[in-house]
């Protein structure tokens, strides 16, 4: 249900959110950005705060960061703020990312959380933590693998799109305060942290609050009490999100134009240099691309990816294709997706 989480502590509004002791000094690492010559010539200090102490001892700078050798737990200090971020069921599970979580297991973390800080010298107030992004993910089991989908990727774009990009095996949208990703985490595991997870076809749906305001607007929570107390009512903010804002459409028009598709191709062949063209083949079926482009369409498509010798040996191999593969519309792909995205519980 969550994965990433950004927690903010701030002292100039709270000063009890967040203190730091003298543990702390031997593993918080200071960066100084300061200009002596702007010193001089300003007469006033540029070296900036870090942290205001209640005893006197401010530590000045620019900033002042901890990240825990496993990449679990990562904070950067600032204007007397605590910015920490971590991923919920990696903190849970010590390793990864994978599975959701219930509400006992996540208040469990946050105790984890608190207990980590507490022995490196950063005493965290979690009733003070206000949240500054928050991931809200599903896993889907697909039929197919998540690429085969990459017909029905362009129209789950968001409003107001300001990035679009491949995304292990899926795509990335967002704007300025918000993204939806889909995306093969089975590769995406094994490629960032050496996990197999032994699953197939599993394709991670994840909604991204990415400010303050967006969080607060979307889900009403400002606090990390707020999120722990509303637990319960994440699922339906998930499906109301994804409905406004990725999964607009009841269905899709199936008709992609031969550069849609050779964008697909390629995409299906970086995925998989050897299985590529039979992935393609797969996801949208040899009976549609006949039916749709012809006989010349089909081999402009194939051959702005491939050689021409290669697509004369995929002719001879047509009768099998005809009989293996099933066509299956860009709209059956969309239902499907949009199903299974939009089937979340509470873990």
């Amino acid at each position: 249900m969550i994965d990433t989480l950004y927690l903010h502590f701030d002292r100039n509004k709270k000063p009890n959110s967040f203190s730091l002791t003298k543990k702390s000094l031997d593993n918080l690492t200071l960066v100084q950005r300061h200009s002596p010559l702007k010193e001089a010539l300003s007469g006033t200090n540029q070296k900036g705060l870090v942290y205001a102490s209640d005893r006197g001892k401010d530590i000045e700078g620019h900033k002042a960061f901890h990240n825990s050798p496993d990449g679990i737990y990562i904070s950067d200090i600032s204007n007397n703020i605590l910015f920490t971020k971590l991923s919920v069921p990696r903190v849970h599970s010590g390793t990864h990312n994978f599975s959701p979580i219930d509400l006992t297991e996540t208040r469990k973390v946050f105790d984890k959380v608190q207990d980590y800080y507490s022995g490196i010298g950063i005493e965290m107030n979690m009733k003070e933590a206000e949240i500054g992004r928050i991931d809200l993910f599903n896993n889907c089991t697909m039929d197919m693998p998540c690429i085969n989908y990459a017909p029905t990727f362009k129209a789950m774009t968001m409003k107001r799109e300001k990035k679009y990009a491949e995304y292990h095996g899926g795509f990335e949208t967002k704007n300025k305060s918000h993204g939806y990703c889909l995306y093969d985490k089975g590769k995406a595991l094994k490629a960032l942290h050496k996990v197999d997870i032994k699953q197939d076809n599993i394709c991670r749906s994840e909604y991204r609050l990415t400010n303050k305001r967006k969080v607060s607007e979307t889900l009403g929570l400002v606090k990390l009490t707020d999120l722990l107390d509303n637990y319960g009512k994440l699922p339906n903010i998930y499906r109301t999100a994804l409905k406004e804002n990725i999964f607009r459409h009841n269905t899709i028009d199936c008709e992609l134009e031969i550069r849609d598709q050779v964008e697909h191709l390629k995409l299906c062949h970086q995925q998989s240099p050897r299985g590529g063209l039979n992935n393609w083949l797969s996801s949208i079926g040899l009976t549609y691309i006949l039916a749709e482009y012809g006989m010349e369409g089909f081999k402009e498509i194939v051959t702005s990816v491939y050689s021409r010798q290669h697509f004369h040996k995929v002719i001879k191999k047509l009768h099998m294709f005809s009989g293996s593969l099933k066509g299956l519309s860009v709209a059956h792909l969309y239902k499907e997706l949009k199903e299974k995205a939009l089937d979340i519980k509470c873990a």
